[in-house]
């Protein structure tokens, strides 16, 4: 039951950094070396830094009852997002002298990184959802309306 009541409260952040990591992807992906104005520094520091997402080792270990790699996967996940923005923050810090635009070369290189965790996330997502609604039924009529014939 723990791991079902971690798994509940860590679906949200999670879901929360897939949004974040889908807005960062496609804000890239519409850019090109004419429609940047931002230098690759000014784009990381104003998109770039991710929702937090560090379940602690209590909230995994719980996860590790389910059965479905879940906590393994999240732990992952969790290292796959910290790399991701170090490389980044890498990448955006060689060139903090520059005021050239981000090049499309570097974006194509975020966007390759981001969608990476993206997609992980989104099975990790898909476990913890999946752990979360395994004890969620339906409402019955008398819950909902104080009715017995529904």
């Amino acid at each position: 039951m723990r791991a079902t009541v971690v798994a509940a409260g860590l679906t949200p952040s999670v879901w929360a950094l897939i949004q974040h990591l889908s807005r960062f992807s496609a804000y890239l992906s519409f850019g090109s070396d004419q429609t940047y104005v931002q230098t690759a520094n000014q784009i990381f520091r104003g998109h770039a830094e991710f929702p937090a997402l560090m379940p602690s080792e209590s909230q995994l270990l719980a996860l590790t009852s389910l059965g479905n790699k879940c906590a393994m996967r999240l732990a992952h996940a969790v290292s796959l997002v910290s790399v991701a923005k170090q490389q980044i923050a890498a990448d955006a810090a060689a060139t903090i002298a520059s005021d050239k635009p981000l090049s499309r070369h570097m974006s194509a290189s975020w966007v390759k990184k981001i969608d990476v965790v993206h997609d992980y996330l989104l099975v990790v997502h898909h476990d913890l959802e999946a752990a979360a609604q395994a004890y969620v039924t339906q409402p019955t009529g008398q819950e909902l309306w104080g009715e017995e014939n529904f």
